[in-house]
C-alpha cells in the first residue's frame, strides 16, 4: 500500500518547478542535438559520400539520432508525457494555493521581513483610509477585515500575472499533449507505385512500414490508380514541387475522385 508520506513526496515531485524545467531542458536538448546532426535521409548521395569520407562518426550519429529518428522514439514520447503531467500538476497546485491564500485571513499569513515602512498619524478611520489610498495609487487591491481582535488592511496585486502564467501553462500543456497524441498515433510507411499501376491500400502492399500507431491501425478500403508524376526544380537542384496524379476509388461506396498529392502535403 502507498503511504501518505510517499504520496506527499510524489506530489512535490510532480508539482516542482525544477522537475518541469529539467524535463523541458531534456526535451529541448534532444531536439537541438537532433536538428544539428546531419540527416542522411535529407541529403544527396554525393553529400552522404563526402561525409562518409571526412566525418564517418558524425554521419553515423546523424543516421541514428537525427530529429526525425528521435521524434519516433518511445523515450522521447515518455519524456513528453512526464512533462505534460508535471506542468499540469504544477498548474493545479498553484491554483489550489492561490484559492487557499485568498481564504486565509490571519496576521500569520503576513510576511515579517518584507515591505515598506510608512508613518501615518490620525484616527483609526483616517489611518485606514490613508493606507487604502497609498495602496490604490500603486494599483493594489485592498480588503479590510477584523482578524484576531485586530483591524487588518490586506493588499495584493499580481492576479493578472498569475492567471497569465496559468494561461501560458494551459497552452504549453495543450501543445505537449497534442505532440504526445501525435507521437502515439503516428504512421510512417512507404508505398511504391509505377505510372498506370493500381494498388489497394492494404498492409501487404506497403514496401516498408517504419512505424505503426501504438494501438494499431485500420486501413480504409481504397484503390489507388497512379496516373502521372511530374516535378519542378529551382536551379536543377532544389525541388520546389512534386505532383503525383491519382484516381482514388472507395471500394465500399464505389465513389471515385481525382487527387493530386504535392510536396509538403500530409
Amino acid at each position: 500500500p502507498v503511504k501518505g508520506g510517499e504520496i506527499v513526496m510524489l506530489w512535490r515531485l510532480l508539482t516542482s518547478r525544477n522537475t518541469a524545467i529539467v524535463l523541458l531542458i531534456v526535451v529541448s536538448a534532444i531536439l537541438l542535438i537532433g536538428a544539428v546532426l546531419p540527416n542522411p535521409a535529407l541529403m544527396s548521395a554525393d553529400e552522404v559520400e563526402k561525409f562518409e569520407k571526412s566525418a564517418r562518426f558524425l554521419i553515423v550519429l546523424g543516421e541514428n539520432f537525427n530529429s526525425m529518428k528521435i521524434g519516433k522514439s518511445y523515450v522521447f514520447g515518455l519524456v513528453g508525457i512526464l512533462l505534460v503531467i508535471s506542468t499540469t500538476f504544477c498548474s493545479i497546485d498553484r491554483i489550489i494555493k492561490k484559492i487557499r491564500a485568498k481564504s486565509v485571513r490571519s496576521t500569520e499569513a503576513l510576511p515579517e521581513s518584507k515591505g515598506t515602512t510608512v508613518s501615518i498619524s490620525g484616527t483609526l478611520q483616517e489611518v485606514e483610509e490613508k493606507l487604502i489610498s497609498l495602496f490604490s495609487k500603486d494599483r493594489w487591491k485592498t480588503e479590510v477585515y477584523d482578524s484576531e481582535g485586530l483591524r487588518t488592511v490586506s493588499a495584493r496585486k499580481g492576479d493578472a500575472g498569475f492567471w497569465g502564467s496559468i494561461f501560458f501553462h494551459a497552452i504549453l500543456i495543450t501543445l505537449l499533449a497534442g505532440l504526445v497524441v501525435y507521437f502515439f498515433t503516428a504512421f510512417y510507411a512507404t508505398i511504391r507505385f509505377t505510372e498506370g499501376q493500381e494498388l489497394k491500400l492494404t498492409e501487404e502492399n506497403f514496401l516498408k512500414i517504419e512505424r505503426k500507431p501504438f494501438f494499431g491501425i485500420h486501413f480504409p478500403e481504397l484503390l489507388f490508380r497512379f496516373n502521372r508524376f511530374s516535378d519542378e526544380y529551382y536551379a536543377d537542384r532544389a525541388a520546389t514541387d512534386y505532383m503525383a496524379d491519382f484516381d482514388i476509388t472507395d471500394l465500399k461506396s464505389g465513389r471515385t475522385w481525382k487527387h493530386i498529392f504535392r510536396i509538403n502535403e500530409p
